[in-house]
């Protein structure tokens, strides 16, 4: 989940570096990882 791949692991400082790193984890949970129900 979010909160544990990147809230937990991370100690931001500024709100666009947030914004990066969100960017980029929604990109990959919506487009690169296999989807559970994929049984992949």
């Amino acid at each position: 989940t979010y909160r544990t791949e990147i809230l937990d692991f991370y100690l931001f400082r500024m709100l666009n570096e947030v914004r990066k790193i969100t960017e980029r984890w929604v990109s990959e949970y919506n487009c690169e990882r296999p989807h559970e129900s994929l049984k992949i």
